[in-house]
């Protein structure tokens, strides 16, 4: 097997998740389709690694959350981008920390080791979507 190593952010690696496997956001994911069996298996592969970087950027996401959020009414943390103060709506400024502090977390660069996937890997699929990072692992 030939491998081949990747630099991406965990953004990248959130995003290759659901292009993968469509968790979280319900469409069908590369996996979900009719694959020949070795591309199957080194993408279950690579998905394995971006399912543990999501796994670990969702917990973080979470704290972060926690952290700056307060509790609702249904006692879920929950972080706004604006606030009342006497009837102002303000800019929450914790919201703003919240977000440098997310994208300093999905900037974060990884450098990923995988099958080298060719283009010819994926002849034969047929799809309507645009697997932005999934191009991106891909060598032509």
């Amino acid at each position: 097997m030939q491998t081949k190593k990747t630099t991406l952010s965990i953004q990248d690696l959130r995003e290759l998740h659901v292009e993968l496997t469509g968790v979280p956001n319900g469409f069908p994911g590369l996996l979900s389709e009719k694959l020949p069996f070795k591309l199957r298996y080194y993408l279950s592969k690579v998905s394995g690694i971006a399912l543990d970087e999501f796994t670990k950027s969702e917990s973080i996401r979470l704290d972060l959350v926690r952290k700056y959020g307060t509790l609702d009414n249904n006692n879920n943390f929950v972080i706004e981008p604006t606030i009342e103060d006497d009837g102002k709506v303000l800019e929450n400024t914790d919201y703003q920390t919240f977000i440098k502090d997310w994208i300093d977390v999905i900037s974060k660069e990884i450098e990923v080791e995988h099958y080298d996937f060719k283009i010819e890997d994926f002849n034969n699929l047929e799809t309507n979507f645009n697997y932005r990072v999934i191009f991106l692992i891909i060598s032509l």
